[in-house]
């Protein structure tokens, strides 16, 4: 395993006659991995699958029904959208309708549309899952 060389006595290492190095065996290694996988993901296409029915879902599957949808959704959204105007109006002090329209108050303004717009978001995130 060690050899003197030179006169000097100096001890070289000298490796063993067959070691797999590490980059070898991690070829090896991640070769059978890939081919693990490759089975694993091609397996399933290769049986036979029993037809099922198709599970209801509310994607449309048509024109029409998209259509239809995106009218009941924008009407729920629009009811869903004033009711909670209506509800944050009464849970407030004063009367925030006569303020916009008859005070001409601007801030009251904001904050209207703020509810709006937030009830629209939280009903959005809610329609689409």
């Amino acid at each position: 395993m060690y050899s003197s060389a030179g006169a000097r006595g100096n001890l070289v290492a000298r490796p063993p006659a067959f070691v797999p190095s590490i980059s070898i065996l991690f070829m090896t290694t991640h070769a059978l991995f890939r081919l693990t996988a490759l089975t694993i993901l091609l397996t399933p296409a290769s049986l036979p699958a029993a037809e099922a029915a198709p599970a209801a879902t509310w994607h449309a599957q048509s024109l029409g029904q998209a259509l239809a949808y995106m009218l009941l959704f924008a009407g729920v959204g629009i009811i869903a959208a004033i009711a909670g105007y209506k509800i944050f109006d009464k849970c407030t002090p004063g009367h925030l309708n006569k303020e916009i329209l008859e005070h001409r108050n601007v801030a009251a303004a904001i904050i209207g549309g703020a509810v709006i717009l937030g009830v629209c978001i939280i009903i959005a995130a809610s329609m689409l899952g």
